[in-house]
């Protein structure tokens, strides 16, 4: 409406740029992408939210691999993940990459249907995540255990793409699986939150304080600087999701192939950037604990 987003921005008024939440109400933007100046016209409505983003079987390899976009663990992903998975199990294939690069997380009892229908023969009944509360709390303390594969049959492997963006619940879903299943990381380092909560009401606020820790069947909790990818990619190309193209799509397929990373992947970094990073990333480094990886003193 002819405010510079710079302006906005000083000024903590971006929220209000956008105008009411009402459906109908219609914002005007001016966007400049290079040279070019252009006008749009955004219309505010309700739209259905997916979680399974694509699913396919990659027929370019043989035998075809199935492929699933599963970006969030919320009460949907389950009928969606299940008719994807069906499918893909339907057209023959045993092989699965699953890619959590934009998985922020969600309901751990998500992630444990989720999980149930990943875990080879004999799984049912495993701890997928114990989640542990402090000393005065020891009582709240409970176990998500992986159920009865829905699919019957197993796949033989599975391999994760993740990200930095890959968080919390689809953290723990790898975790979690991991001693029963060791299944190859593709990307980047996860974002490092083995650590969630259980909202408390008051009154017209909720409180999401982090409350618990979630460990898997060995007790294996401590990952604040995310999970490491066993073949490293972090480059991106903006393709459709499942596109062979996708360095780390090429690279998921390429492990389960041959068992190893490729050429393209990049070397481990040093301890010591690996340490100046995560310094970068959190500027209370000075402070102990979770004041360390929230910010709050």
């Amino acid at each position: 409406d002819g405010v510079a987003s710079a302006t906005l921005i000083a000024e903590n008024a971006v929220a209000a740029a956008f105008g009411p939440a009402e459906v109908g109400y219609t914002g005007r933007f001016a966007v400049a992408r290079g040279a070019e100046r252009f006008d749009v016209a955004v219309t505010k409505d309700w739209y259905d939210v997916r979680y399974v983003l694509a699913a396919r079987a990659l027929t370019e390899v043989d035998p075809a691999i199935g492929y699933v976009n599963l970006s969030g663990m919320a009460e949907p992903t389950r009928l969606e993940w299940s008719q994807a998975l069906s499918a893909l199990i339907g057209s023959g294939v045993r092989r699965l990459i699953v890619d959590l690069r934009e998985n922020g997380g969600g309901r751990l009892t998500v992630a444990a249907d989720v999980g149930s229908a990943l875990a080879p023969d004999g799984a049912a009944g495993q701890v997928l995540v114990a989640l542990g509360f402090n000393s005065r709390h020891r009582h709240a303390n409970y176990e998500i255990r992986l159920g009865p594969n829905p699919h019957g049959q197993p796949f033989e492997q599975v391999v994760w793409i993740t990200s930095g963006l890959s968080c919390s619940a689809a953290e723990m879903l790898i975790n979690g699986l991991s001693p029963l299943r060791p299944s190859a990381i593709i990307g980047e380092p996860t974002c490092g939150k083995p650590v969630g909560f259980t909202p408390s009401t008051f009154g017209a606020k909720v409180l999401s304080a982090v409350s618990f820790a979630g460990a898997n069947r060995d007790g294996i909790a401590d990952f604040y600087s995310g999970l490491t990818p066993t073949c490293r990619i972090s480059s991106d190309l903006y393709v459709a999701y499942g596109d062979p193209a996708d360095p780390k799509l090429a690279e998921a397929i390429h492990r389960l192939q041959t068992g190893h990373c490729s050429a393209a992947a990049e070397p481990p970094p040093a301890a010591a950037a690996v340490e100046a990073k995560a310094l970068a990333r959190w500027p209370w480094q000075d402070e102990p604990g979770l004041a360390r990886e929230t910010g709050l003193r």
